[in-house]
């Protein structure tokens, strides 16, 4: 069977499918997916939002996402607290969108009906969330620097390129792109005895950033 380039999977399971190996969610922290894995187990559904004005909110990593908040409509540039995989995250406003332009482009890429949930914007940031978020850029770098180790050790055919902590620190993404499919497990298990939280592996993935980029109508 012939692999493409830049593979990535969108299913959480798919990593396991050419092997007989099953997983045990016991051991959910070592779970692996191939991209975009922030949009599990939220608490909205986006279809059910009687809300028009949705912003386009981006991380340190630069990856976009899409919320909602029911309060008065913030300003761009702004840090806000918001909904993410079993907790909160921490971006800024880059942009706003429509309700209606995001259901068009769900109509138009089903694909990312799963992978692009709205999340709800809980509030803006404050003095000590900035702290916070200080905090966690400095520990980029080295947790970067820690991950390449562990695939040069393991002679690994990936790059890790950056790195990314949920604000609430219950779960930490490390992105990659490889040209062939890569088995994870045993560096992820290290990874997890290092850091004490949920590991995502991560692949690049532009096209959802550009698709969000094109709806921004401000």
């Amino acid at each position: 069977m012939s692999i493409s380039k830049h593979w990535s999977s969108r299913y959480i399971n798919s990593l396991w499918s050419e092997t007989n190996e099953t997983w045990n969610d016991n051991y959910e922290d070592w779970r692996i997916v191939g991209s975009n894995p922030f949009n599990r187990r939220l608490d909205i559904e986006s279809n059910k939002l009687q809300i028009n004005l949705l912003y386009i909110i981006e991380f340190p990593s630069k990856r976009l996402d899409i919320a909602y908040s029911m309060g008065p409509k913030i300003n761009k540039n702004t840090y806000v607290i918001l909904e993410a995989d079993r907790g909160e995250d921490c971006g800024i406003v880059k942009g706003y969108t429509t309700k209606t332009l995001y259901d068009d482009l769900i109509r138009r890429h089903k694909n990312l009906e799963k992978d692009l949930k709205i999340k709800k914007i809980y509030r803006i940031a404050n003095d000590e969330d900035f702290s916070l978020l200080e905090e966690r850029k400095k520990m980029v770098k080295s947790a970067v620097i820690e991950c390449r180790n562990h695939v040069n050790e393991k002679g690994l055919k990936m790059e890790i390129l950056d790195f990314e902590y949920q604000f609430d620190l219950n779960k930490i993404t490390f992105f990659y792109k490889s040209e062939e499919r890569i088995d994870f497990r045993e560096l992820v298990k290290d990874l997890y005895k290092s850091f004490k939280t949920r590991i995502w592996m991560c692949s690049v993935d532009k096209s959802m950033d550009k698709l969000l980029n094109d709806i921004i109508k401000e």
